[in-house]
């Protein structure tokens, strides 16, 4: 499970991203990208990326622990309320945003 300071790093460095990379165009991201001939997001692609990882749109999800499948349907709202109700593995699940 991502916890909140993951979740804020990642939001931090998609900032950066938009604000300090995609001015430039794609030839700059390229060397940061892991795969050969993606093509990187534009900021507007960006923004709505960092839209998924703002708390509200974050919950958590026990899952069994072989990872393949959830252990319930229930949703919870941070880290700690699933390990509360028993979750020994765990999985963020990031929901879709309008827009």
């Amino acid at each position: 499970m991502l916890q909140s300071r993951e979740l804020g790093t990642i939001r931090a460095a998609l900032q950066f991203w938009q604000e300090e990379i995609c001015p430039h165009g794609p030839e700059v991201a390229r060397p940061y990208l892991d795969e050969e001939g993606l093509l990187p997001l534009a900021a507007k692609e960006v923004e709505r990326l960092r839209a998924q990882f703002q708390p509200t749109s974050v919950r958590y999800a026990l899952i069994v622990e072989d990872g393949e499948e959830l252990a319930s349907l229930r949703l919870f709202h941070d880290a700690e309320s699933a390990r509360q109700a028993g979750g020994t593995a765990g999985a963020t699940v990031l929901l879709p945003t309008s827009g």
